[in-house]
């Protein structure tokens, strides 16, 4: 991520590679790749609130020996949050991401995603 203007405005981006499952002779990957614009508020002394809106694309693929399908999703991204710091360098806190599918034609129509996280400020 980078800071826009100041420390209260910022952009973001992630790549997520959820690995490779192997059920019952099928083969299941997802990725994903967000970017998102992010106000962070100050709400007391020590906390910041998070909040953004972004875009996400994500890359489902199933495939067994008969038939493979891969879904391809863009999505709609807001994400709620709150951080602390530790010190001018190192931050805690948590994400709560929606998102949901600007397409009909994908099995992948909406998710939550809650992460804990903790940041490197250089």
């Amino acid at each position: 991520g980078v800071d826009v203007f100041n420390k209260n405005w910022g952009i973001e981006g992630s790549y997520i590679n959820y690995g490779q499952i192997e059920p019952n002779s099928n083969t299941i990957k997802l990725r994903e790749y967000s970017v998102r614009g992010l106000y962070n508020p100050s709400i007391s002394t020590h906390w910041n609130a998070r909040m953004g809106l972004g875009v996400s694309s994500r890359f489902l693929n199933i495939s067994n020996p008969q038939v493979s399908q891969e879904y391809r999703t863009p999505s709609g991204l807001f994400l709620f949050g709150v951080e602390s710091y530790i010190n001018s360098f190192i931050s805690f806190g948590a994400d709560l991401s929606f998102k949901t599918a600007m397409i009909d034609d994908t099995i992948d129509k909406n998710s939550v995603d809650l992460a804990f996280k903790v940041d490197a400020h250089f």
